[in-house]
Order: C-alpha cells, then sequence, then structure tokens
C-alpha cells in the first residue's frame, strides 16, 4: 500500500509560517512583498519580510522565502546580490538568518545564504 502524499506547502504558507515564528521568538516582523509592482507604487522585488530585533534598534533583515523549488525574480536576484536581503526556504533557515543578522548587525551576512538561486 502506497503512503499518501504529504501536500506540498505553498510560498504563501511558507510566509506566514515564519512570520509566526519569529513574532514568537521575540522579533518584530513586518509584512510586505506580495505584491507586484504596479502603478501604485510596489516596488518590484521587495522582500516578503523585514525583521528586526527590539533589542538592536535601527537593524533590519530583509527576508525573501521561497519554498524549496521557488526561484528569485531579477529584481530579487539583484537586492540579493546587492546583500540586501537573505533567501530562506524554511523556518529554520529563517530562526537562523535573524540570530546571525540581528544579533550579530546587517554587516554579518549569512554565507549559507549567498548559495542557491543567484548561483
Amino acid at each position: 500500500m502506497s503512503r499518501p502524499k504529504t501536500p506540498r506547502i505553498t510560498e504563501e504558507q511558507l510566509v506566514a509560517q515564519i512570520q509566526t515564528a519569529l513574532t514568537l521568538l521575540g522579533y518584530v516582523v513586518l509584512r510586505c512583498g506580495q505584491h507586484r509592482a504596479d502603478a501604485a507604487g510596489n516596488t518590484e522585488g521587495i522582500p516578503d519580510l523585514f525583521v528586526a530585533n527590539p533589542r538592536r534598534p535601527g537593524v533590519w533583515l530583509g527576508a525573501e522565502i521561497k519554498t524549496s523549488d521557488g526561484s528569485l525574480s531579477n529584481a530579487q536576484r539583484d537586492l540579493h546580490a546587492a546583500g540586501l536581503t537573505v533567501v530562506v526556504r524554511s523556518v529554520e533557515e529563517a530562526a537562523r538568518a535573524a540570530v546571525k543578522a540581528l544579533v550579530w548587525g546587517n554587516d554579518c551576512r549569512p554565507d549559507w545564504a549567498l548559495k542557491g538561486d543567484d548561483e
């Protein structure tokens, strides 16, 4: 007998899980990048979440959330290559990125976040 397939998580569901987890860990999480650039002023490539540690005022992490097989748009790739965002694909990766960037500061971009879509 075959096992039932596990439903694949959507990017929207993953963003919600990460937002909830980081909020429970005490971070301030702003959700933003869910819309395409348009005449209303949405910026193309803006990350899905901006995360801050209240104990480190002024330090923010831009997190672009992707599922295991999701890919970056050109605008997202440009922001990531410039060191302005990290790409995370799980709650665990998001928590590691938050600790590295928001405890140690913006100058400590996680090396593991460089791997992936922009290679």
